[in-house]
């Protein structure tokens, strides 16, 4: 499988890979583990309300892949 890297803006995964394993780094546009709080590249640190609602997303949106 392929994974495509897309960018995850205000809690929105951009595709279904997305939550399998990386996002895009906004400053840097590196590819970091999808569960990150700050970049490993370079240091952006996401900001906390934009950081749990991305969260919130992937659990939501693992739950739903689950059940199909």
């Amino acid at each position: 499988m392929t994974m495509t890297i897309g960018r995850i803006v205000d809690g929105v995964a951009t595709t279904e890979d997305d939550l399998i394993g990386c996002k895009e780094c906004p400053k840097c546009a590196e590819a970091i583990i999808r569960r990150a709080r700050f970049c490993p590249h370079c240091k952006y640190s996401y900001p906390e309300d934009v950081y749990a609602a991305e969260q919130k997303a992937f659990a939501t949106l693992e739950a739903e892949m689950k059940r199909q």
